[in-house]
């Protein structure tokens, strides 16, 4: 315990949990106590396939964002362009140089430093509103679908860009899921090749300066994400396909609302997501069978609950009917043969001699 604190990476809450008689550690001791008081359950539930197949649309396309002369392209690409793109731009943007000033003189100076060159944010389409873009590919709109998708994607980079100062190398679009979703692949390492840097684009340690001939940081480091799981949750929120009174939709609520009140800005992952949903409602939103397709998803999640449910209830009733006939008994069972290896694992270790003594 004392070495897993010490090696622990602490943060200003961590700072303030250590003072006894702090808000926080109040705050923190709270939730520990309402932890220890849920027991979990471990259940196997089997869930749906989220792979459909669309012989219209495929299984999906991508683009590459590159520089040239008259700016920025962005250019269909197969898979062996964009891999190679994204290595290309992995390579070269592996490392940057950050300011510092020497304690000593004073001097600024710049050091260089690893970088994690290139990452990846999801974006989805609900499950309703992608089957529904399905459906007009399978009735001959396959064409009017991929171009909706091609203009969503290109919003996306427009919109990720303007509020990260990051900046997107590919972008690929998937079809094959329950989910229709965009992959974005950004940076934020910035090189001399990419042209002049926006206003307000680089990171504020360099002061305005860009170093000539040098990488350099775009935005702030905290990119302020939710994750895919809590912005899914929230799709599923909005069509109430996750009930007020289940645990899920309090964990999520709390993930969303925990994150806002923190921070005191919106996910920049659920902003692209919110984004994704408005462009498809101008689009389609007026569409009757839009309404059908979430009421039957709706009622497909509620039923796949109460399934997992009954499960629960299963494994309950089994566990308690165990610890019933053990408490009749009463003497605990004989632990199970895969417990004695564990034990084994557990047990002191022997003392072992000097080295000199076994080499003697």
């Amino acid at each position: 315990m004392v070495e897993m604190i010490r090696q622990r990476k602490m943060s200003r809450r961590g700072f303030a949990h250590a003072v006894a008689e702090s808000a926080t550690h109040a705050e923190d001791v709270e939730q520990a106590g309402r932890r220890r008081q849920v027991t979990w359950i471990p259940v196997e539930i089997p869930t749906e396939d989220g792979h459909v197949h669309c012989p219209k649309l495929g299984k999906g396309w991508q683009f590459i964002l590159r520089q040239e002369e008259a700016g920025r392209a962005v250019v269909p690409a197969d898979e062996t362009e964009f891999v190679a793109h994204l290595t290309t731009e992995a390579q070269a943007r592996s490392h940057y140089y950050a300011p510092m000033a020497d304690k000593k003189s004073g001097v600024r100076l710049v050091r260089r430093k690893k970088a994690n060159a290139v990452e990846q944010l999801a974006v989805c389409l609900p499950p309703w509103s992608s089957e529904l873009l399905r459906e007009m590919a399978a009735a001959g709109q396959a064409e009017g679908v991929r171009s909706f998708l091609n203009r969503a994607a290109y919003r996306l980079v427009d919109e990720f860009e303007g509020h990260t100062h990051r900046r997107v190398l590919g972008i690929a679009v998937h079809t094959d899921t329950t989910a229709i979703h965009f992959h974005l692949q950004f940076t934020r390492v910035g090189t001399p090749a990419d042209g002049p840097v926006r206003a307000g684009a680089l990171d504020p340690a360099y002061g305005g300066q860009t170093p000539a001939g040098q990488n350099y940081l775009l935005g702030s480091r905290a990119l302020g994400t939710i994750g895919a799981a809590t912005c899914s949750g929230l799709h599923m929120l909005l069509v109430g396909a996750v009930l007020p009174e289940s645990a899920e939709y309090r964990q999520i609520q709390h993930a969303a609302f925990e994150f806002q009140r923190r921070r005191g800005i919106t996910p920049i992952d659920w902003l692209l997501w919110k984004l994704v949903d408005e462009l498809f409602r101008a689009a389609f939103g007026t569409n009757p069978r839009l309404g059908q397709l979430a009421a039957a998803y709706r009622r497909a999640s509620v039923q796949r609950r109460l399934a997992a449910l009954e499960l629960v209830r299963a494994r309950v009733t089994a566990e308690v009917a165990a610890l019933a006939a053990q408490s009749r008994a009463g003497e605990l069972a004989a632990p199970p043969a895969h417990v004695a290896p564990l034990a084994q694992l557990l047990a002191p270790p022997r003392r072992q001699p000097p080295i000199w003594q076994s080499v003697r």
